[in-house]
């Protein structure tokens, strides 16, 4: 298989955990890569996950050539794009989005040069970063208000923003720390709302812990251990009647739990006060798949 190098757009996705790694290594172990990984100058631009993992497994890994522009700003955006089939956080995703718009407005302020030094000092300035900044959260499936929270953490605290980044804490979890930290200069004063869905909405204080609990990534993270130690006692005498199915359907399991965390709110009784109804089944909230069935019209 030939060796291709990762392009330096495609370092600003986040590795996979070692069980989504193990679970991706085994979907395309039995099934093969259904996703070209996508090619840019020799370069892989995305799908290093399904590349590494092909190289893993001695197996043939199909390729496209990317066919837009090929200035590292297109690139970034692509590469910000991809991130919405990925299965990251809405926290991560704004993280990442608020890098790239920082990344875009010092790509685009050298290509402007001196002339830009000498012109745009005022509104000029604004009106590119906002632009930069509404872009980038279009393409991540973010708000420009979760975009504007991760650029507040990642300027007060690298590395609590790395930890978002890597899925370890949220957001909110992590402008909460912020705030134990300065306690004392914030005693007393009004703390607006800090946790949005993923449509951008602020979440209520009823809702607030089920859209930060780890609760289920917990679970999902039980149960893939659990599928791990039946692969190891399957290669084992005691394990000879342990049917190969077992491993798959707790593979299945546990991304059925994963995949129940909240999304957003729901987008049927949003407009009422989140009193429930059939479509959230009573929550308030929906799953990303069922969030993604509702037609585009009605998501607010």
């Amino acid at each position: 298989m030939k060796d291709y190098p990762i392009h330096p757009a495609c370092d600003l996705i986040p590795e996979m955990t070692p069980d989504e790694y193990a679970d991706l290594k085994e979907s395309i172990g039995r099934h093969g890569v259904k996703d070209p990984v996508t090619l840019c100058d020799g370069q892989v631009l995305d799908g290093r996950n399904r590349y590494r993992a092909t190289k893993d497994l001695r197996l043939p890994c199909p390729t496209v050539e990317y066919t837009g522009k090929k200035d590292m700003v297109s690139l970034l955006e692509f590469v910000l794009m991809r991130t919405k089939r990925r299965n990251l956080t809405t926290s991560q995703r704004a993280m990442l989005a608020n890098e790239v718009r920082s990344q875009i407005e010092q790509l685009r302020g050298d290509d402007d040069g001196p002339r830009r030094k000498a012109a745009d000092k005022g509104e000029g300035q604004s009106s590119h970063s906002s632009r930069a900044t509404e872009s980038a959260a279009k393409l991540a499936g973010v708000s420009e208000r979760s975009m504007a929270r991760a650029k507040q953490v990642q300027e007060q605290s690298p590395k609590l923003a790395e930890k978002v980044v890597k899925g370890e804490i949220s957001l909110g979890a992590a402008e909460k720390a912020l705030k134990k930290d300065d306690a004392a200069s914030t005693k007393g004063a009004h703390v607006a709302p800090t946790v949005t869905d993923a449509n951008g909405n602020d979440v209520p204080d009823k809702l607030v812990s089920v859209f930060e609990s780890a609760v289920l990534a917990e679970l999902a993270a039980d149960v893939r251990a659990i599928r791990k130690r039946v692969k190891e006692i399957r290669s084992e005498r005691i394990g000879t009647y342990i049917h190969e199915q077992t491993e798959v359907d707790l593979s299945n399991v546990a991304n059925a739990i994963q995949f129940a965390k909240p999304f957003a709110l729901c987008a049927y009784c949003l407009p009422t006060g989140l009193k429930g109804c059939k479509a959230c089944r009573k929550s308030g909230f929906m799953t990303k798949d069922v969030f993604n069935a509702v037609p585009k019209e009605a998501r607010g």
